[in-house]
């Protein structure tokens, strides 16, 4: 499986809960209870990574996506891989699977989240508003979390591989899901 870390960013708790706050205010409540159950040396670390896929034709393409990971001490928390799928619709760079949203509360929960971006390249310049989905998002997304796991294993000494998935999702993204699942 080839990726390429693009960026990566540790926060400490306290930290991702400030972000969290100023971007989803509704979610506090629920954040502050979950990170008050948590130990103060618990970190969230923000990795954005491309990888390689195929589309329906086999033709090679290039994606992206957003993982966050829980440690605690430097060591891997969490025996779950809560796979969140989203329709992104923006016609920017700005593309919300690269930005906090409100799946990312689910880190502190399962220890890691991956949010592949279903536009491909993290921007959706010059692609139809649903340029992944169905067959293809879910081949994409199998290919995003098969990444993930090589990124666990090779970069946050995950000893027991692969992670137990969990496959979310919402409105297309939902859709998405559903066809992962399959």
């Amino acid at each position: 499986m080839n990726y390429r870390i693009t960026s990566e960013q540790t926060y400490p708790l306290a930290d991702f809960v400030r972000i969290m706050d100023g971007h989803h205010p509704r979610l506090q409540p629920t954040l502050n209870e979950v990170a008050a159950k948590l130990p103060g040396s618990i970190t969230i670390t923000s990795i954005h990574y491309d990888y390689s896929s195929t589309d329906l034709h086999n033709q090679p393409v290039q994606m992206s996506s957003l993982m966050l990971v829980m440690l605690d001490g430097g060591k891997l928390k969490g025996d779950h891989l809560w796979l969140e799928n989203r329709a992104t619709q923006s016609s920017d760079s700005n593309v919300p699977t690269h930005m906090w949203n409100i799946g990312e509360v689910h880190v502190l929960r399962h220890g890691v989240l991956v949010s592949p971006d279903l536009m491909g390249m993290g921007t959706s310049i010059g692609r139809p508003v649903c340029y992944l989905c169905g067959k293809l998002a879910a081949r994409c997304t199998v290919d995003a979390v098969i990444a993930a796991q090589m990124i666990l294993l090779q970069h946050y000494h995950l000893t027991e591989a692969p992670l137990p998935v969990l496959n979310s999702g919402h409105s297309q993204g939902g859709f998405d899901a559903l066809a992962v699942h399959r």
